[in-house]
């Protein structure tokens, strides 16, 4: 373990997707080289002592972003520190104010996900009847707030800029469709959307790349 202050971003979390995708997302789509380092469960047991002891997970948590000497903790936190450096959390206060609104709408979306993936004790039994309600319920006002832009959800959640929303969102997107393939198929401007982020040049050549984790989350669910 190490704080190196070279000018690589250093990300330190588990070896799955979770919460580190959508700065690996930001990161990638900004064409950012940054050095992935991936923990399991028994090395991060073993060593979480000594990242904590060294600054290196002040919260006592994973992500973490080393960078020029600095560490950065809290995903979200993360995300629009790093957003802001790379013109991808808008300009504005209004425009910000945009970015965050869906973040946290996200969060809401995603603590519905985790609670069936890391709590439900009939994982494959309850998962029809969320993505058939509480999925469902926020794809539908995913896709509005997409679609009341004034370019009626034909670009990003802000217009024309890619943004930390953006990430976050696809992500989520991605995610269900591992649950279900068909799963957009009722929400025809999200599937698009989702089809749109997934071309972009740094995100479709990361899916391509191999370099993805495989597991989305840190069980088997999902």
């Amino acid at each position: 373990l190490n704080m190196p202050a070279e000018t690589v971003p250093q990300l330190h979390y588990f070896n799955c997707r979770g919460r580190g995708e959508q700065i690996r997302l930001l990161f990638e789509d900004a064409g950012v080289k940054y050095e992935d380092v991936r923990l399991d469960w028994p090395k991060w047991q073993r060593d979480k002592q000594r990242y904590e002891d060294q600054g290196l997970a002040p919260f006592g948590q994973l992500p973490t972003v080393v960078f020029e000497g600095n560490v950065f903790a809290q995903s979200y936190a993360t995300l629009r520190y790093f957003g802001t450096i790379h013109d991808r959390y808008g300009k504005t206060n209004e425009e910000r104010h945009r970015v965050d609104s869906v973040l946290d709408f996200s969060e809401d979306w995603r603590g519905e996900y985790l609670t069936l993936i890391y709590r439900s004790p009939d994982f494959q039994g309850e998962k029809p009847d969320y993505l058939k309600n509480q999925a469902a319920s926020f794809a539908r006002r995913a896709q509005k707030l997409l679609e009341n832009q004034p370019d009626k959800g034909s670009n990003y959640f802000l217009g024309e800029q890619f943004t930390i929303a953006d990430c976050v969102i696809w992500e989520l997107l991605d995610l269900h469709l591992r649950l279900d393939s068909s799963f957009l198929d009722q929400f025809q401007t999200l599937k698009k959307y989702h089809q749109r982020v997934s071309n972009r040049e740094g995100i479709k050549n990361y899916i391509q790349s191999g370099r993805r984790p495989e597991m989305p989350n840190g069980v088997p669910n999902g």
